[in-house]
């Protein structure tokens, strides 16, 4: 997840890997799941930040890009703060 929100910064995560990922639910992890509802909901047009889209060959404009990498940088934290084992 972290490397497709990555990528749409650098241009390396195409239109049906995203599309993909917009479309399957997180079931599993709430906070996965927020972030990917963030970037469905952003695409769809149902924030204040219209999604538009971007030059040569990039997903988003300059300003959909920014909001992306907000999600990334959320992304990151969560990593950070996660447990990497847990006692069942």
């Amino acid at each position: 997840m972290l490397a497709l929100l990555q990528g749409i910064n650098d241009g390396t995560t195409g239109q049906q890997a995203w599309a993909v990922f917009l479309g399957s639910p997180i079931f599993h992890d709430e906070a996965l799941e927020g972030i990917r509802r963030g970037c469905y909901e952003f695409d769809e047009g149902l924030t204040e930040l219209p999604a538009k889209p971007g030059l040569h060959g990039r997903l988003y404009d300059a300003a959909g890009r920014a909001f992306i990498h907000e999600q990334a940088e959320k992304l990151t934290d969560i990593i950070k703060h996660t447990p990497v084992t847990r006692d069942f």
